[in-house]
């Protein structure tokens, strides 16, 4: 059944908006609530390249390597960039460490980095320890035990990140904050034709 799914936008973007950020960061939340605040469609590329795999990130790690979730990625990448109806898209944290998804995300869509200093980002990943248990992400240091672990994490993720055009601070807000302010600030800036008034 073709076209089931109406995303109803209030909004049409001139081409997608992309969404980064270091792992388990939240970005990931942010196209979410910024996708429900606007209508527009959603993409989450991780989750899109473990369906196109049927089995996770770990799972095709161990079966395929590095080689074989980037390979997996890009094809992913290549359908959210190349939908009919401009997309939200959040990019997996390692999206942009290949410089072919780097330089085709920066020439075909409006890409946002999602910035956590590193202490921050310390910070907030030990307290999401507290609530949920251990981290399952399989690019995340175990035990995270300091903040120095987690530095390779970010400098191999930092020159792509720092290319983003748009950059907004994740320490201290809320998802749903942040999601506002790019609908007000940003997203007008961003759209060809408004459907709808917005609601900020």
């Amino acid at each position: 059944m073709d076209n089931y799914y109406d995303p109803s936008p209030l909004l049409v973007l001139r081409r997608p908006l992309t969404l980064v950020s270091y792992p388990e960061a939240g970005h990931r939340m942010v196209g979410y609530q910024l996708a429900a605040r606007t209508g527009l469609p959603f993409v989450d590329l991780d989750r899109a390249t473990e369906h196109e795999a049927g089995m996770n990130q770990w799972q095709v790690l161990q079966e395929h390597g590095e080689e074989g979730l980037r390979q997996l990625e890009i094809r992913s990448l290549d359908r959210a960039l190349r939908q009919p109806l401009p997309a939200i898209i959040s990019l997996g944290d390692r999206t942009l460490m290949h410089a072919p998804n780097l330089e085709r995300v920066l020439a075909e869509s409006d890409l946002v980095y999602l910035h956590f200093d590193l202490a921050n980002y310390y910070w907030h990943l030990r307290k999401l320890e507290e609530s949920r248990g251990r981290l399952t992400h399989p690019f995340l240091p175990h035990p995270l035990d300091s903040i120095d672990a987690l530095r390779p994490v970010v400098d191999a993720r930092a020159p792509g990140f720092q290319r983003a055009p748009h950059r907004q601070e994740l320490a201290g807000q809320h998802p749903a904050k942040i999601a506002q302010r790019l609908q007000r600030e940003l997203l007008p800036l961003l759209s060809t034709t408004a459907v709808g008034a917005l609601n900020p």
